[in-house]
């Protein structure tokens, strides 16, 4: 059995949460399958045609995009929160 644990440290206001799953051994490898698919190497003029990522390298890259897509989220989040915050102009009437 193997775990996926997820750890937020913050200030006072937030402090330490930690969350883990608990994921089979055959899911595990189901998903360092889909993530070096998912994030592969990418290929240089000097390595046209490079060579599958490690598990390592899987692994941290699905978590940077895990981070990424976080962080779009949370954006568009404040984003769509500031539009809702601004008051449509009046139109403009004209006679």
């Amino acid at each position: 059995m193997g775990t996926i644990t997820l750890t937020t440290v913050g200030d006072a206001s937030v402090g330490t949460v930690t969350r883990t799953w608990n994921v089979s051994d055959a899911d595990i490898n189901r998903l360092v399958a889909w993530a070096k698919e998912a994030y592969p190497t990418a290929p240089t003029q000097a390595v046209p045609t490079p060579p599958p990522p490690t598990t390592t390298q899987a692994l941290n890259r699905w978590g940077a995009g895990l981070m990424q897509g976080t962080n779009n989220n949370v954006q568009r989040h404040e984003y769509e929160a500031s539009k809702a915050a601004v008051p449509i102009p009046p139109p403009i009437e004209a006679s």
